[in-house]
């Protein structure tokens, strides 16, 4: 597959991208586990997102995600310090994994402001890019422009933060781990379907869970939760009280993705008997 065909239409967005981000404005590398405690596995393998480096602003790369196939886009500066772009086609190089590879390319062609003569796109390949993920938001690149060889840890670029505000049905799955699961026996009762409801204002919220833990709690706030985001991806972290503070937990819901009347993400809930609940959740607004 050809990135010739990809990489004109997104060339003026990228140019608007590289510019907009000031200094500093990257968040940290994203741990799911970062102040609670809990320790993360099978994260996300969504990459789609800008990503740039801290502390380099003014370049970076976009990856534009399909199944197991990425577009990426790098937009970097050349020996001359003039703005120069690379593209790639990517292979996941292992279905659901972390690690994505292809060949590089540099793209000339006819200049943007006289008639477009697709005849005059030259696409050359110059080398490899690898993009391996460490977790949600951060990872390494790795790629060659011939023997010029270039390593950087990259984060998602955040551009505004989303206000996920509103009252959601939600379906989730669960999975229990740490002490005291497999001794309280309502812990075992079947997952039910639940309802989240998120009051959101900049990155102060407070987060109510009903239902997401039949047998063992009822409703669960935590009052004020913190929000923060990665790229696309968005997280909150608080304490919840249980049932009038009949029971307390820590919790984290993360991975969030905002979409048109709905969201998506993963929680832990760490409750203080030691029980870990897990899960992936889905929710559709109540507000048609």
């Amino acid at each position: 597959m050809s990135p010739r065909r990809y990489f004109l239409p997104i060339l003026a967005a990228l140019c608007i991208a590289a510019t907009a981000a000031p200094p500093g404005s990257a968040a940290p590398p994203y741990r799911a586990d970062a102040g609670t405690g809990m320790e993360k596995s099978n994260l996300t393998f969504d990459i789609n997102d800008i990503w740039w480096p801290d502390g380099e602003p003014g370049w970076g790369i976009q990856f534009v995600q399909n199944a197991d196939l990425a577009f990426a886009t790098m937009y970097v500066y050349g020996a001359n310090g003039q703005p120069t772009f690379y593209v790639a086609v990517l292979d996941n190089m292992s279905p659901g994994s972390g690690v994505w590879s292809g060949p590089l390319s540099a793209t000339t062609g006819p200049w943007f402001g006289g008639p477009f003569n697709p005849a005059a796109v030259v696409e050359t390949e110059v080398g490899v890019l690898t993009f391996i993920m460490s977790g949600p938001g951060t990872g390494s690149l790795e790629y060659n422009v011939g023997p010029t060889i270039v390593s950087k840890t990259i984060h998602r670029q955040p551009l505004r933060l989303e206000n996920n505000s509103g009252d959601y049905f939600v379906v989730a799955t669960r999975t229990l781990s740490g002490t005291n699961c497999g001794l309280l026996s309502d812990y075992q009762l079947p997952k039910a379907p639940s309802d989240l409801t998120i009051q959101q204002v900049a990155a102060t919220a407070t987060v109510t869970m009903a239902g997401f833990a039949p047998g063992v709690v009822t409703t669960c706030t935590a009052d004020p939760a913190t929000y923060t985001q990665f790229g696309r991806l968005g997280r909150y972290v608080g304490m919840l009280s249980c049932d009038g503070g009949a029971r307390t937990a820590t919790m984290q819901l993360y991975e969030i993705v905002n979409g048109v009347k709905s969201i998506t993400g993963r929680y832990d809930v760490l409750f203080d008997d030691g029980c870990m609940h897990r899960g992936r959740f889905s929710g559709l607004s109540k507000t048609p």
